[in-house]
Parts: C-alpha cells; structure tokens; sequence
C-alpha cells in the first residue's frame, strides 16, 4: 500500500469512528456522495425521502458546486429547518472527490402543525406527506453550538486540523422565502427559560462586546474557549428564522453601542446598525444569518480598531498596542514585546506613555482587569482561576490591583453583581 493510499485509509477509519459517536450521542445519520451526488452509502434509515429534501432545497446542488472551496466545511439549510453540514475528502490519488454530509438535524423544536404547513406548500401527495411528517419528527434536534462542535469534529477527522466556526462556510440562499401562512403566525409554543443556557450566552455575548470595545482584531483567537458565535438556543415558538433574526437584531443594537463605548463615533456606528437590520431583515435562511451576524462583529471590530490607531499613533506603536490586545492571557515580557517591534525597551515605553497617554505596563493591566470583570459576572470562573489565566499570579496579588482600581475585592464585585442581577430579576417578575 502507497503513502497516499494509507493516508487515505486513515482517513475514513477516522470517519467511521466518528459517525458511530454521532449517531450513538444524537441519532444523527452521515452520508457519502459522489461529485455527481450519487449516493455510495449512508447510515440513515430514510435514504430516499431525505435525500429528496437534500435536493429540492438546493442544498445539494450548493454543495455540488464546481467553485466549492474543497478544504473547508459548510453548513447547509432551507425553508423548512432542516441543517446540514458537508465536508469534501479526496479519494486515493487525489483524483476524485467524494462529499460527506452529516444531517439532516433541526437546531430548534418544530411544531407539527407548522411542518404540515410546509409539506402542504410543496405539493405532496397526503400519503407522502405523512411518510415525510413521521420521518421528519425523528430529526434529532441540536442546539447550534452543538452543530459547530460537530462540523468542528468531522473537519479534524477529514484533514486532522483544528478550525473554528468564523471559518466555515455558510449557504446564502437566492430564492426566496415561501410566503409565511396564517397558521404559522398563529402557532403559540409555551416558552420554557433555560437558566444555565441563557448564562452561557451571556458569557459569551459580554466577551465579544468587550473585544469590539477594545477594537481587538485578534478577538476569535481571544475567546475561542469561550465563545462559539452561533445563533443562540431558540425560545421555542415554532418559528425559528424569526427567532433567530429578532435575537441578532439585539445583538447588532449592543455591538453598535459597544462600538460607541470604544470610541467609535455615535454616526459612523448608527449607519452600520441600520444597514445591518436591513441586512438581516433579508435573510433567507439561518446559514446566512449566522454569516452575516460574523461579518458584523467583525466590522464593528474593525471600525473600533481603526479608530483607536488613528494617524496620531505611529505604526511601531499601533502593532504594540494590537500586540498586547492579543496576547494579554499570555505572559508579556517588555524586553520581548521591545524586541519584537523593533526598539529599546526604555525607548518603547517612553514612546508608548506618550502616544497613547498610558503607561505600557498599565495598558496591560488594564487589558486584563476589564476582561477580568467580564468573568467574574459571566462565569463560574473561581477568582484563583482567572488571576492564573490572566497572568496575575497570586490571589492576593488580583484581589489587591483589582481593588487599587474598582474600590472592591473581586469576590465583593463579583457578590454585588449577583444582588443587583436577582434585585432587577425580582423587578422584571413584578
């Protein structure tokens, strides 16, 4: 056997493996198509039907496109719900490709009557349309962090590398979306609050904000641990692209205020909020609104960055400051950072105090206060914890720079945001 062809075999042993944890954790099916999207073998028990919504949706046709980027997954979906995610390996020699897709699963619960609504728009026949209605309510049902972990999981048995999901593709669909019917605005779910859920999203939402207040360009790196930027966990109501659309919405509200407390001035920040509503607005499917809601972090971001290295910060001094934006969970050493840019550490720093109007150590320092209070009331991050990841050291070192700047041990911080949380929760209630 040659190199190529036991990589290769590697390669889908990796994959096998890899398709019986999935279907043994969530029920999910995997499938393998030729580059004409013939079917070569499946381990869904509905070949037939499946593969019918696979086609009439489009999906498979954007995953059989010629001008496919080959190396990277993307993530598929249509009018109905229904995600799916593909992944090109190339077959012994390189010469042929074969397409592996995983799904089909919803990333929110549907309600029977809204799925009848659908099939009835496609003009099936009654008998087909109870044969798709059975076999669609056995889709299992996957919060969208969770599909991201498991496209992640799939790319790293196809190419055995690590990626994030800002890296994926996402189907932007140009048909348009089937008129919506009176009974799916009619369609009442009973709303169940998912506490520990909502908390995470949270954790993750006052990360980025505070990367797009810093302007930090290096912020998918910063909170990848963190952060997965999917759309978050539905509220149930059978109606999921508007769900989805509304919670965006409020998203781009915070990320142009955000953008505002980085400095960005309040016009430049209100004109991208409205052409991002606009855009939202006319999405079609949640594949192109999660590429959407990555492309307006980005330029939030972007705009903050711009305007904090503004002409009056010399080059030197601009990489310095997105340096230590980048690297402040890492130690940072003066003399290496001064090496790296190019200049004597005494010279750096004296520059660095008078361009920025802060000294380099406290720009550090303060780097990692502000992202030290966002854990505190987001996480359950333990105080020796976050002083380690954020290169404090000690406990006792933490708790004395923080209080030197907020006036509070971090544990006190971290107690009166919890009282004013449940004090405004008691409001809300009542």
């Amino acid at each position: 056997m040659s190199e190529e062809q036991g990589k290769y075999e590697k390669t889908f042993q990796r994959l096998q493996l890899f398709q019986g944890l999935v279907h043994s954790g969530c029920g999910m099916s995997m499938w393998c198509l030729s580059n004409t999207g013939e079917v070569l073998y499946t381990t869904s028990s509905y070949e037939k039907e499946l593969k019918m919504f696979l086609q009439i949706s489009g999906c498979l046709k954007y995953a059989l496109e010629e001008a496919r980027d080959f190396v990277r997954p993307f993530i598929m979906s249509d009018s109905l719900g229904l995600i799916w995610a593909g992944e090109y390996i190339f077959s012994t020699g390189g010469t042929e490709r074969l397409l592996i897709i995983m799904g089909p699963l919803f990333f929110t619960e549907f309600s029977v009557k809204i799925i009848k609504n659908e099939l009835q728009a496609m003009d099936f026949s009654l008998m087909l349309q109870r044969s798709c209605l059975n076999i669609l309510q056995k889709v299992p049902v996957l919060a969208m962090t969770m599909v991201h972990q498991y496209v992640q999981m799939m790319h790293y048995a196809i190419m055995k590398e690590n990626i994030l999901p800002g890296q994926f593709h996402y189907q932007i669909s140009e048909a348009k979306e089937r008129r919506v019917t009176a009974a799916r605005q009619n369609v009442k779910l009973e709303h169940e609050t998912h506490f520990n859920e909502y908390v995470k999203e949270y954790s993750r939402e006052q990360i980025i904000l505070q990367c797009i207040k810093d302007g930090n360009l290096n912020y998918s790196n910063i909170v990848a641990p963190e952060i997965r930027a999917a759309i978050p966990d539905s509220y149930e109501t059978g109606q999921p692209l508007r769900e989805s659309k509304n919670v965006v919405l409020i998203f781009t509200a915070l990320c142009s205020r955000a953008a505002v407390e980085g400095g960005l001035s309040v016009k430049t920040a209100k004109e991208m909020e409205v052409s991002y509503i606009r855009q939202i607005e006319n999405t079609r499917t949640v594949t192109e609104l999660m590429k959407l809601k990555y492309t307006m972090m980005e330029d939030f971001v972007e705009g903050v960055h711009r305007f904090k290295n503004g002409p009056e910060i010399s080059l030197h001094i601009r990489e310095c400051y997105d340096y230590i934006k980048a690297h402040f969970m890492e130690p940072l050493d003066l003399r290496k950072i001064a090496k790296k840019i190019g200049y004597t550490e005494y010279y750096l720093t004296r520059k660095f105090q008078k361009e920025m109007g802060i000294s380099l150590l406290d720009c550090i320092r303060e780097t990692r206060l502000e992202y030290a209070k966002v854990w505190l009331i987001t996480t359950d991050k333990s105080i020796q914890e976050i002083s380690e990841q954020l290169q404090f050291g000690t406990r006792n070192y933490f708790s004395r720079i923080f209080k030197e700047k907020e006036g509070m041990t971090p544990a006190s911080y971290r107690e009166r945001a919890r009282i004013v949380g449940k004090e405004n929760e008691v409001t809300e209630c009542g």
